[in-house]
């Protein structure tokens, strides 16, 4: 896989809002693909919800008092400022792919699929999973007038598949 970002918005700050007019509304989602060691720490959390499926190699989640090791074929999602920290610490390569997202049902979402934040939740490897984020990228890109309702269909199917796969 390659680094692939892609936003709603081209200014970066309004891909990362609290909106609750639509029911689900994606601000950016992409694939993070590296073979060097990285970290992220953001402190306040971010203004959307955060969810990311790991699909090769592992990440370690920081938190106050635990540290946990993300493997291959796990969920994980934070919720609107909820502080984070994760890294990578070895040369191996590492993919995840993510989607921000906000609306006045995100949060009920989250808990029908039976996710909590900040716990990570194993689904496995699936390839379906992985065409299922090309067609919400290939959306982004598409940028028509359905393209806000068409990404939020495509990340709700994410999303309760994965549930499925959780179960």
């Amino acid at each position: 896989m390659k680094n692939q970002n892609y936003n709603r918005h081209n200014d970066y700050a309004l891909n990362n809002i609290e909106d609750y007019t639509h029911p689900l509304i994606i601000n950016c989602a992409g694939i993070t693909a590296l073979s060097r060691p990285f970290e992220t720490h953001i402190a306040e959390g971010r203004n959307d919800y955060f969810f990311i499926y790991l699909y090769k190699g592992e990440l370690e989640i920081v938190n106050d008092t635990e540290r946990h090791l993300m493997r291959a074929g796990n969920i994980l999602y934070f919720a609107p400022h909820t502080p984070y920290h994760y890294r990578k610490t070895n040369e191996g390569e590492m993919d995840y792919l993510w989607i921000h997202f906000t609306g006045s049902e995100a949060s009920r979402l989250m808990e029908l699929c039976g996710f909590i934040s900040g716990q990570l939740h194993w689904v496995g490897l699936h390839e379906d999973i992985v065409h299922r984020f090309g067609e919400l990228f290939r959306e982004f890109i598409r940028n028509d007038p359905f393209s806000d309702s068409v990404c939020a269909a495509e990340a709700q199917t994410i999303f309760l598949s994965l549930a499925r796969l959780a179960l």
